[in-house]
């Protein structure tokens, strides 16, 4: 993976997100990490961490039309064709964008990571984190 001189998407949500000015961007941020997400999928890959500490942004802070999301660390990810079905039952990845299946150890699939890049877009849009409790 390239290096990306943006920082994460965190960083860009904590200074930027919930501004109206901005809508087109996180559609388009949006779009791209949907297109990661079908790549990974396609290829029968789930991330299992979609969070925005795990998306990295190409381009200058400066110019936020240069600025590209790519999806990053995989250290959980897993094929979910695996022999091993039981690694989507652990309920692992960050609990603030896990997918309640997940949360409540129940067997999960790729719809899982859909669920965090729902949370993530709220955010964009709103500003803050759907769940009250979030700490951030």
């Amino acid at each position: 993976m390239e290096y990306c001189t943006g920082g994460d998407l965190q960083a860009f949500i904590n200074e930027s997100a919930g501004k109206k000015e901005h809508y087109a961007t996180y559609h388009r941020f949006i779009d791209c990490i949907l297109k990661g997400v079908n790549i990974l999928h396609s290829n029968k890959q789930m991330h299992r961490d979609i969070k925005p500490l795990n998306i990295f942004l190409q381009g200058l802070k400066s110019d936020m039309e240069s600025l590209t999301p790519k999806l990053g660390d995989f250290g959980i990810s897993v094929d979910v064709n695996s022999p091993s079905q039981s690694l989507l039952t652990v309920g692992i990845g960050t609990p603030w964008y896990m997918a309640p299946e997940q949360l409540e150890g129940k067997m999960y699939s790729l719809p899982a990571d859909m669920w965090a890049v729902g949370v993530i877009f709220y955010q964009l849009l709103s500003g803050k984190h759907p769940f009250k409790d979030h700490p951030g």
